[in-house]
């Protein structure tokens, strides 16, 4: 309904476009801003991900003109940063490349970094080196939008007007969406069996330290199921993307030193640190879970049927159960739910990888019932069990999108057009100050006629 009015495509299409850019000629300059300049080839790789979406707008010259649009407006940002010394560090950069290549490589390669370094002919870590003056100025230009729009607020009147003024076609057609919950107890190890996994892997860091590669201690051994084809490879992540235990010692060893076992909630790891830059690590790791005695998962489906009948007898809330109980960290602090909003159900179907799923669970549910505890694994590929809870708080059948129920998603559309009307009338001042030229092969469309002053190139 509402485009964002700074999209920005880099990686999303690069696989797609890597091999057939030697072969176009894919340098010609499509529009000068100031002193920036725009490639064709920058318009073509942005375009990429929109084609792959919808192939029919391979030749559709509007879209082009709307990415090109983009661009420009992305230009402007750039030259006001400069102007306002707006910088970004080295270690926001690398997480936004280390985000979008690790996407683009679960994607497209099965999360296989060595055959992603194939297709592209040289190391990912050369590759980011390429990429990162794009991915520079890709931060530069959003802190420059954020500095612009960032403290814009919206009224209920103006997200009211702002809906009474859609065109009924305009409207979204919703999909069905639900709120969900969940208590999870997963079972408490026993000594004996974390002792074993203790040893296994000291005999491993041993055999390590003596010479063996990590690489293929981690293919044999490890269980984690995203990282051990890659000799446990975990690639540069920056401070927050592991569980608290983990990443405290990931931060502390110095490169080639590896960890004694470490215990997170996933198991016990060793962990050898590879590179550090800045607060980005590169890492490898080998997984390890305990073998779960059966009064182990006993236990825990004995104190989940307990909290389950207090549930259903009403002597405790379900949010007051999960705060207090739940062995999920990430929801407890939320009383429970998934998320504070919610969630379109062919969304969670895609996103949640446990097995059985909440779509599973949820889709033969009716609104406001609670699941009976049930076993499953956090995620399909790992050896972790436990048990859990799940609460289908709402269930809103697909429907126009309505005030009464969408509020907060229509809340968020109105803000979205207000800052873009903002940061375009931001853009028209600095424009008549601005020196644009646009080739001729983009000036016919109605979204460009108003940038450039002179004929195209």
């Amino acid at each position: 309904m509402v485009r964002k009015f700074i999209l920005f495509f880099l990686l999303a299409g690069i696989i797609s476009g890597v091999s057939g850019q030697a072969k176009q000629n894919l340098d010609k300059l499509a529009a000068v801003v100031g002193d920036n300049i725009i490639l064709k080839s920058e318009i073509e790789r942005n375009l990429q991900p929109i084609i792959q979406e919808n192939p029919a707008l391979k030749n559709d010259k509007e879209v082009r003109a709307t990415v090109l649009n983009q661009l420009i407006t992305e230009k402007f940002l750039l030259i006001q940063a400069a102007i306002d010394s707006v910088t970004v560090q080295d270690g926001e950069v690398d997480q936004l490349m280390n985000q979008r290549l690790n996407a683009l490589m679960q994607r497209n390669f099965g999360g296989d970094q060595e055959k992603l370094e194939k297709f592209l002919g040289k190391s990912l870590l050369e590759y980011k080196e390429e990429l990162r003056p794009e991915f520079t100025n890709q931060q530069i230009a959003q802190e420059m939008q954020q500095k612009i729009v960032g403290k814009i607020t919206i009224t209920p009147s103006e997200v009211s007007k702002f809906y009474n003024a859609l065109p009924a076609d305009s409207v979204p057609l919703l999909g069905t969406e639900v709120a969900i919950g969940q208590i999870i107890k997963y079972p408490v190890f026993s000594e004996k069996a974390k002792k074993i996994v203790r040893d296994k892997l000291n005999d491993i860091r041993d055999r390590i330290r003596n010479g063996e590669k990590f690489e293929t201690m981690a293919i044999l051994y490890s269980q984690d199921p995203g990282s051990t084809n890659k000799g446990g490879d975990l690639g540069f992540q920056g401070r927050g993307t592991f569980v608290k235990q983990f990443e405290a010692v990931a931060y502390r060893l110095k490169p080639g030193e590896i960890s004694q076992p470490v215990e997170t909630e996933f198991g016990f790891h060793l962990i050898q640190s590879i590179e550090r830059r800045g607060e980005q690590v590169h890492l490898r790791h080998i997984l390890i879970t305990p073998e779960y005695e059966p009064a182990d998962l006993d236990s825990a489906k004995s104190k989940l049927d307990t909290i389950y009948k207090y549930i259903i007898q009403k002597k405790i809330s379900f949010a007051v159960a999960a705060a207090s109980y739940s062995d999920d960290d990430q929801t407890k602090i939320n009383a429970g739910m998934i998320s504070r909003e919610a969630i379109p159900l062919d969304q969670l179907s895609q996103a949640e990888q446990s097995k059985p799923s909440l779509f599973t669970v949820v889709d033969t549910m009716k609104q406001g019932e609670y699941s009976l505890p049930q076993e499953f694994s956090p995620n399909a590929q790992s050896a972790k069990k436990g048990y859990r809870i799940v609460y289908l708080k709402s269930k809103i059948l697909p429907h126009r999108a309505s005030l009464a129920l969408d509020y907060p998603r229509i809340q968020g559309f109105a803000l979205q057009a207000k800052q873009k009307k903002v940061l375009e009338n931001w853009v028209k001042k600095k424009r008549e100050n601005t020196y644009v030229r646009i080739d001729s092969e983009y000036t016919g469309s109605s979204q460009i006629k108003n940038w450039y002053k002179a004929p195209g190139l």
